[in-house]
């Protein structure tokens, strides 16, 4: 499994590409990994399950037990452009530790360092009906 992974300010972006089974997901975030984002005091992972061409359920599984120890050092986690077969798999997870997004786009709107420095200003319009 090859695995790319990139730094922007507070947050990790992941990039791994093949199978993801128990074995794999260890690669995708290893106990270094965690260290240094702890270091780092990171506030985001985020993985692109773009290229992941399958998973099955203990590598989801593994994946969500290494996110509840990013969980509970306050690093929040994310997957997102997974098929609609991964999506189904994580939604049998009882307890996860991750959010999931449909797209890269969607998912930059949640984990932006913006979102967390700057108000949210929320405008409604009401309209009278004629």
């Amino acid at each position: 499994m090859g695995v790319l992974k990139s730094y922007t300010g507070k947050k990790v972006l992941i990039r791994p590409q093949g199978f993801l089974d128990s074995q794999n997901a260890s690669l995708i975030i290893t106990p270094q990994d965690i260290n240094n984002f702890i270091n780092r005091k990171i506030k985001y992972v985020s993985i692109d399950f773009g290229k992941i061409i399958s998973v099955n359920i203990s590598g989801m599984r593994f994946l969500n037990d290494i996110f509840e120890r990013l969980y509970k050092n306050n690093i929040e986690c994310a997957i997102f452009s997974a098929n609609k077969q991964i999506v189904d798999i994580a939604l049998r997870i009882k307890n996860r530790y991750f959010n999931i997004y449909e797209n890269e786009e969607v998912e930059k709107l949640f984990t932006s360092e913006e979102i967390i420095t700057k108000d949210i200003y929320i405008c409604c319009i009401k309209f009278n009906n004629f």
